[in-house]
């Protein structure tokens, strides 16, 4: 027979119980997700002889936040008819150790932390538990192979909790969550790529990655580069094709590195010392706005820039009448931006539009 029956209700007159599991009000807010602070909580025995919350004997309040009306005690008074309709049932009432399976899957199927206390959880349980919060494998004692598995395949992070984890639960930690490699020791080759492939910052918790560890970062998230020391021409080429902006963590880019970061992102030229005209063509081809970070660019630069996007001739001074033709060319309205335009400009403009 049970002490007491603890539960939550809300303002709306939701209640919440522990499902016979846990009598602990903070332990049921928790369960159900609930803010504890927002709810009133009671308890509840038939054989205690409290005349509390109206007329409802047995049920004692242990604190309210709001007060009760009709709604809340009609609440209260169905909940406790339906649970507990005569005192056979409330003698016979379970406890955690007399619980069903299937009350406890329910239980731990809305909040996995919940077989924190579950003595001697089934593999079924287990499962159900770090499906819904791989973490909570670390209240489990001698989880099985099943659980542990389950649990990284839901939080990578859970990989932390497992002692002696098998080759298959590392990877399968590192595939939902690259960042698990930072608590898996000598990972394999296999683990390593499958945690960059996830995310590529990871490479940074690697010690020593290969050539092939690097690629496959750094094509995931060309980032990934700052984190490698010395990275080989290839490297650099993979890593400025996925994000030609991180060429500014390259010291000394090859002409071949710079074209190819440019060639992905024009606005990489603002992170090249004293590009050459080739790299500063490739810049304003990909996206003509490059053209404000290139110093006293030439005439083909300013050709180029404006057959890109013809507005950027408002940064061009005194431009040429073939870079005042080429800039209407791509859009009328850049006459907009021309001072004194060329007859040659006007009537190219005129027929642009």
């Amino acid at each position: 027979m049970c002490n007491k029956h603890s539960f939550l209700m809300d303002k709306e007159g939701n209640i919440y119980n522990g499902f016979g599991l846990i009598e602990s009000h903070t332990l049921i807010a928790q369960i159900h997700q609930i803010k504890e602070d927002r709810c009133n909580k009671y308890e509840y025995n038939p054989y205690h002889r409290h005349i509390e919350c109206g007329l409802i004997q047995g049920l004692v309040v242990d604190n309210e936040v709001f007060e009760i009306e009709g709604l809340h005690l009609r609440s209260i008074l169905d909940y406790i008819k339906k649970n507990f309709p005569t005192r056979e049932a409330w003698d016979n009432f379970s406890t955690i150790s007399q619980q069903t399976e299937a009350l406890l899957l329910a239980v731990v199927k809305q909040n996995g932390i919940a077989i924190k206390y579950i003595q001697n959880p089934s593999i079924e349980v287990q499962l159900a538990a770090v499906k819904q919060n791989g973490r909570v494998v670390q209240y489990i004692k001698n989880p099985s192979i099943e659980a542990k598995l389950a649990a990284v395949k839901e939080n990578g992070h859970a990989i932390r909790y497992i002692q002696n984890p098998s080759i298959e639960a590392k990877l399968a930690a590192v595939k939902q969550d690259g960042i698990a490699i930072k608590y898996i020791k000598n990972p394999n080759i296999e683990a390593k790529l499958a945690a960059v492939k996830e995310n590529g910052r990871v490479i940074q918790y690697i010690k020593n990655p290969s050539i092939e560890v690097q690629l496959a970062a750094v094509k995931e998230n060309g980032h990934a580069i700052q984190y490698i020391k010395n990275p080989s021409i290839e490297v650099q080429l993979a890593a400025v094709k996925q994000d030609g902006r991180v060429i500014q963590y390259i010291k000394n880019p090859s002409i071949e590195v710079q074209i190819e970061a440019v060639k992905q992102n024009g606005y990489a030229i603002r992170y090249i010392k004293n590009p050459s005209i080739e790299v500063q063509i490739e810049a304003v081809k990909q996206d003509g706005i490059a053209f404000e970070y290139i110093q006293n660019p030439s005439i083909e630069v300013q050709i180029e820039a404006v057959k890109q996007n013809g507005y950027i001739i408002q940064y061009i001074k005194n431009p040429s009448i073939e870079v005042q033709i080429e800039a209407v060319k791509e859009n009328g309205r850049a006459i907009e931006y021309i001072k004194n335009p060329s007859i040659e400009a006007k009537l190219a403009a005129v027929k642009q539009v």
